[in-house]
């Protein structure tokens, strides 16, 4: 039997109104990383000790649970904190919720066993033993029967929802390991690693179809309808898509080095995977057929599902509120400045800098202030600039329990004109604004209609007096350059 490798996880939380995020756990380095998909950036990171393995989420909440298989637990996240940790069996891996997410279901590898979490009390409700060394889990999202594939038995053994006790099977082909239901429940795909093959198995009469697949496949996932099924081969660098109808492989995606995870965004129009043994994930756009690389660092596996909807960009509370942050060129040297109005647990900042905007290096550290309610400002000069025309920056602001956020990513042109910037936002009473040459600003409100008109004699930063203006969206406009930039009063 080929060796079961170390696994990490990948999440892909998908807001409405919002951006979408993937939670990557990462056993080598005991974290969590959060990625903005439509920005390709990293926004923060969650240490969780114990090798994290699995990852699933509670689509109702959003929070996130994380297998770690070094010491037996199970934690559960929301936003950027892990809230959360439950002891449970020996071995992690597999992560499944219950279709009304009062449950989750765990396997053990090492202990054969399952354990039932209940989600609202955060403790474990039963304990269920499967057979020899079980790996992956799923949920019929309408029978609420739960899957388990047991790799030394080449078998899944089935787990009635209401009794929580093993009520059947399904045999399978050698080594299988990942599996997925389909949204109706009325299929269940069983990838079997040693033999390049899905069983696709109907949950009402346990009727199976072998379809061969690529090259030690792993995982599986099926798109919002059900019509078509997607399976990561992390030997042949692939994903197969499967005709569900068919029963067959109709087309075959190159990836990165060794797939190890795979989900789709909500809408079925976003496929990610989670290459092993590259620094990136695939992002693929499978209306337009395009693929992109999204930087993470070596080893981003992935053992779950991990889409989840929720109600806002990152819930729970963030430990710096960063009301201001500008960069900009200031003689030889690059000039970064920031201001927070709040830090709760903040031990310090990494100032980042990229050629590219994608492939970011700490360039200096500054000491943040812990705990404060009050106002502080922080300033950074980059003295060592390349020869690249545009400088990209970002903050990481990292807190005392080693978790950390980024802040937005900003450019600075050498030998261009900087463009204008205005802050803080939302703003109460000052609004500055940042201009590279003298310039008449416009603000007009939502609806277009003219508020305000400043004249700016010089380059600079100036300051305008916004008191009496009603809380809402406002634009402001630089008359010379056309620019406009989106401001909000509170």
């Amino acid at each position: 039997m080929k060796k079961i490798l170390l696994l990490l996880g990948l999440v892909l939380a998908c807001m409405p109104l919002a951006a979408q995020y993937a939670y990557i756990t990462n056993s080598l380095t005991n974290r969590v990383d959060v990625l903005d998909i439509a920005t390709q950036q990293t926004v923060g990171s969650i240490p969780i000790a114990g090798g994290p393995t699995g990852i699933t989420v509670l689509p109702a909440t959003g929070r996130v649970y994380v297998a770690s298989l070094g010491n037996n637990t199970v934690t559960a996240i929301e936003g950027l904190r892990a809230v959360a940790t439950i002891s449970v069996g020996s071995g992690p891996h597999g992560l499944a919720l219950s279709p009304d997410g009062s449950r989750l279901y765990v396997t053990h590898s090492y202990s054969n066993s399952v354990s039932v979490i209940n989600t609202a009390a955060n403790t474990v409700e039963t304990t269920i033993t499967v057979g020899n060394n079980p790996f992956g889990v799923a949920v019929n999202p309408v029978s609420s029967q739960a899957y388990v594939t047991v790799l030394r038995a080449s078998n899944v053994a089935v787990i009635n929802g209401s009794s929580l006790s093993v009520t059947g099977g399904y045999p399978t082909q050698d080594l299988p390991f990942g599996l997925a239901v389909s949204p109706d429940g009325s299929w269940l795909f069983v990838v079997n690693t040693n033999g390049n093959s899905i069983s696709a198995i109907r949950t009402a009469t346990g009727a199976t179809t072998i379809i061969p697949v690529g090259t030690g496949p792993n995982a599986v996932a099926f798109n919002t309808d059900g019509s078509r099924a997607y399976v990561t081969n992390g030997q042949s660098n692939t994903v197969s898509v499967i005709n569900v109808s068919m029963l067959a492989v109709t087309a075959t995606l190159p990836v990165g080095e060794m797939p190890f995870g795979i989900d789709l965004t909500p809408n079925g129009l976003t496929m990610v995977v989670a290459n092993a043994n590259s620094d990136f994930i695939s992002v693929i756009n499978l209306e337009g057929n395009t693929t992109s690389s999204v930087y993470v660092g070596m080893g981003a596996k992935s053992f779950g599902r991990f889409v989840v909807t929720t109600p806002a960009p990152l819930v729970g509370p963030l430990p710096v509120t960063l009301a201001h942050w500008q960069a900009r060129p200031d003689g030889p040297v690059n000039r970064l400045q920031w201001q927070t109005t709040a830090e709760r647990h903040s031990a310090f900042f990494v100032v980042e800098r990229s050629p590219d905007a994608r492939h970011f290096e700490a360039i200096g550290t500054v000491a943040a202030q812990g705990t404060t309610s009050g106002r502080t400002d922080y300033t950074w000069a980059d003295g060592q600039l390349s020869a690249a025309a545009t400088h990209y920056y970002r903050l990481r602001q990292v807190d005392t329990d080693g978790a950390y956020q980024y802040s937005r990513v900003l450019s600075v042109g050498r030998g261009l004109q900087a463009p204008m910037q205005a802050y803080p936002t939302p703003a109460r009473n000052t609004l500055s604004v940042q201009v590279a040459a003298p310039a008449r600003l416009h603000l007009t409100n939502a609806a277009g209609l003219p508020v305000a008109s400043w004249q700016c004699s010089a380059r600079g930063e100036v300051h305008f007096d916004v008191s009496r203006l009603q809380p809402g969206i406002y634009f402001l406009q630089n008359e010379t350059t056309r620019q406009t930039i989106r401001w909000v009063k509170e």
